[in-house]
């Protein structure tokens, strides 16, 4: 397949991830390929061009000894950055950036202290500890997460309470909390024998991959350049994107229109001359509250419309079958099921629109036991089951 020039952006990411593999080869350190990328690396699926796409996982035994070998040879114009050395850094992770280029995310404000286009580096977590630890570190990492800018998702109460906690423990320093927390969960992963690894990808999507997948690594060429992916990328990207991941096509995403990127503009000349940003980001805040606000109103609105029309449809529809009942209680009686369920065309749809609002339609106790009877004649076993639940 004929390779497809790389835009500006594109060529950034890749760079990174050169510089990505030469730390971690010096140092012996083992990385994997996304499965984005390794599926691009294997299939020869075109490169992404969403600049935000450029992630690696890595062990979280690796992960540390990356961030510390690279932080020691760290290029000129290069930034990591983590819970570390960056008291809003959004999560436990690291970050591998080009301060010379922008990747300002207006959602997210101001945690990064160098929004370049970078690698997210993401951790392959582990199931190890007693549940109660796992719980109390959850709590302090959705905590910690709830209380940097990020105007993606709603609050709810748990991560209300989370925030508030991680808020009380860091009241004499933001900064020693961030590194206390990622030295916690450093030690919390710490483990020899493992049979599954976790990937959060983000809030609402994760994956469990066996740890067989992550055993070895082999050697995979994208773009013309080497990369690590994981010894079984088939089981790797089958668990991932399905059985047929082979034919599976990706849109040419855009970059989102919340986010600013450059390759030609420095990170370091936005933010000076953007200046502070804390107004903009209780702007945003704001305004994404009164977004949110004006949809669940919107929706609410419809919801109460489509319950108006449905109790107006059933109404009509009511009339219709009690003038027929002597007509179905005959063809009941004759069992003659062919026309029975035609007749019971409308009710049967109408009876779907009324368990969707978790209700039934009864327009008559007798046509709903004939109802229910041809159901069990015909085998249709799962509706008669949802209707007996919501059958008073």
């Amino acid at each position: 397949m004929e390779q497809k020039q790389l835009n500006r952006e594109q060529q950034e990411v890749l760079a990174l991830l050169k510089e990505i593999d030469a730390v971690c080869r010096k140092n012996q350190i083992t990385y994997f390929l996304s499965p984005r990328l390794t599926l691009c690396a294997t299939e020869g699926k075109p490169f992404p061009s969403n600049p935000l796409s450029g992630n690696i996982l890595m062990k979280v035994s690796e992960m540390e000894r990356f961030r510390k070998a690279a932080e020691a040879e760290l290029p000129e114009g290069r930034a990591l950055e983590s819970m570390k050395n960056n008291p809003r850094f959004p999560g436990f992770f690291l970050r591998y950036e080009n301060k010379n280029t922008l990747c300002y995310r207006l959602y997210e404000g101001r945690n990064y202290q160098y929004p370049g286009i970078g690698i997210n580096i993401l951790p392959l977590r582990v199931k190890n500890a007693s549940k109660r630890t796992r719980a109390w570190d959850q709590r302090l990492e959705t905590g910690w997460v709830q209380t940097c800018d990020n105007d993606r998702y709603e609050m709810d109460l748990y991560r209300f309470v989370c925030g508030w906690m991680v808020r009380l423990l860091g009241i004499f320093g933001r900064c020693s909390l961030g590194k206390r927390i990622y030295d916690r969960l450093c030690v919390s992963q710490a483990s020899e024998e493992v049979k599954k690894y976790e990937l959060r990808w983000s809030r609402r999507m994760s994956y469990s991959y066996p740890a067989a997948v992550f055993e070895t690594a082999k050697d995979a060429m994208l773009e013309g350049e080497t990369f690590l992916i994981p010894g079984e990328e088939d089981a790797y990207l089958k668990t991932t994107f399905g059985k047929n991941y082979k034919n599976r096509s990706f849109r040419d995403e855009p970059s989102p229109l919340t986010t600013m990127i450059s390759a030609r503009i420095s990170c370091e000349d936005f933010l000076r001359e953007a200046g502070p940003l804390k107004k903009l980001v209780k702007a945003r805040r704001r305004q994404f509250l009164a977004d949110n606000y004006a949809d669940r109103s919107k929706e609410y609105f419809n919801w109460c419309w489509e319950y108006a029309r449905l109790c107006a449809d059933r109404k009509e529809l009511t009339a219709d079958y009690t003038g027929k009942k002597e007509y179905i209680r005959n063809l009941w009686e004759n069992r003659d099921l062919a026309r029975l369920e035609k007749a019971f065309q409308p009710y049967k749809k109408m009876m779907n629109r009324c368990l969707d609002a978790e209700e039934i339609f009864e327009p008559d106790p007798e046509i709903l036991d004939i109802y229910l009877g041809y159901l069990e004649e015909t085998g249709a076993l799962k509706t008669l089951e949802k209707i007996r639940t919501y059958r008073k």
